[in-house]
């Protein structure tokens, strides 16, 4: 038997371009008597459990010429995109986060001197291209610095590829196995002499490079065999009076006469509209991190500093560093998060697997706090 649940999750609501933290203060928690000692999660060391249910936003945005036929409406969820213009600076959002500090833009979820996690963006452009997250973690001993852990790969992905109808033209040869729209056909190589074109070029010659789709600075490009899409490179410039695509380092085949070539279909950064588990334990015997998405384990490192973990007496941050930067690149002082939290824990023990990653369930006796966001909505 299955249970069907309907209605609309609540959470901590971080919207685009906000500038914004929740502060778990020690002054209040902590009383000041001459020894200051505090309790809780003030007098812990050694191991933990960090987890959290979140929303992700899209921080790159949608470039208004890479919809590909798709419509932009405004939203609290995808960022603008104006890296079209020849006057960034004239846009609010250029100065929040200009486009090119996107791609590498680390979002804080939560955030101590000694210990913090992270979304990191992964993506190299944004031309066509939701961001794509990482997961960062920092951890700090009694000697020695910080020690970053980060995944090896994007764990938080838009969706590339997408359903098409009967009436849709110059999409056939751009299908996966499974049917779906991954790929487009966007011209074809243009050899004048109708002979193969020199294997270590970086300019390709082609009939028309708008001929089926608009191209972009940073696209990756493909050809294809069979159901097999190769990347030959990335696009470093387009000459639309000569026809030629420029490559940013060349690719050591030929390409014959009216090879065709393709880009990626338009992405969609569906994860706004869908919730993670990310969660991290430390392991003070072992000094050894690990990193889980959604209850598997993508992550292990060895802290290689000595000493023990504790947390500073100090407040703890939720969605930002506490720096509160306002104005100008004040999401990169902040290391801004934008999204949802729906729920956030740190218990004092190890745990090895998450019977649940859509609610979390630590023990009482363990929890060192727990914040859930979900009663109704909360804009910051």
């Amino acid at each position: 038997m299955y249970n069907v649940l309907t209605g609309k999750q609540r959470a901590l609501v971080f919207p685009v371009m906000c500038n914004a933290d929740v502060k778990i203060d020690y002054s209040d928690n902590v009383p000041n008597t001459t020894d200051d000692e505090g309790y809780g999660i003030w007098s812990h060391s050694g191991d933990f459990t960090f987890e959290a249910i979140v929303t992700p936003y899209d921080i790159n945005g949608a470039l208004n010429h890479t919809l590909r036929g798709r419509t932009l409406t405004a939203s609290t969820k995808i960022m603008p995109n104006n890296g079209h213009q020849s006057t960034l600076t004239n846009y609010q959002s250029e100065k929040y986060l200009p486009v090119i500090e996107r791609i590498t833009h680390e979002m804080r979820i939560f955030s101590s001197t000694n210990f913090y996690i992270s979304l990191k963006n992964a993506t190299t452009t944004t031309a066509n291209q939701p961001a794509e997250y990482k997961i960062l973690v920092g951890i700090k001993l009694s000697s020695g610095a910080v020690q970053e852990f980060l995944t090896d790969s994007a764990v938080i992905l838009p969706s590339r590829d997408r359903s098409w109808v009967h009436s849709s033209t110059n999409i056939v040869s751009g299908l996966n196995e499974e049917g779906r729209i991954e790929y487009e056909l966007a011209t074809f190589v243009n050899d004048g002499n109708g002979s193969a074109w020199a294997s270590g070029d970086t300019e390709i010659p082609v009939l028309n490079q708008n001929l089926f789709t608009t191209l972009n600075e940073g696209e990756p490009l493909f050809i294809k065999d069979g159901f097999t899409f190769t990347q030959i490179g990335t696009i470093d410039d387009t000459d639309t009076s000569g026809n030629t695509i420029t490559l940013a380092s060349a690719y050591n085949a030929e390409f014959a006469h009216l090879t065709a070539l393709y880009v990626r279909t338009y992405q969609d950064p569906t994860y706004i509209n869908n919730s993670f588990h990310i969660a991290c334990t430390y392991d003070e015997t072992a000094k050894e991190a690990k990193i889980y998405f959604n209850g598997l384990l993508v992550k292990t490192g060895t802290h290689a500093q000595s000493g023990t973990f504790s947390f500073e007496d100090e407040d703890l941050f939720i969605g930002a560093t506490g720096s509160r930067a306002t104005g100008r690149f004040s999401a990169i002082t902040n290391k801004q998060f934008m999204g949802e939290m729906h729920e956030i824990c740190l218990t004092s023990v190890i745990r090895r697997r998450f019977p649940s990653i859509t609610s979390l369930l630590p023990n009482y006796d363990d929890t060192l706090f727990y914040f859930r966001f979900e009663e109704v909505d909360l804009w910051h």
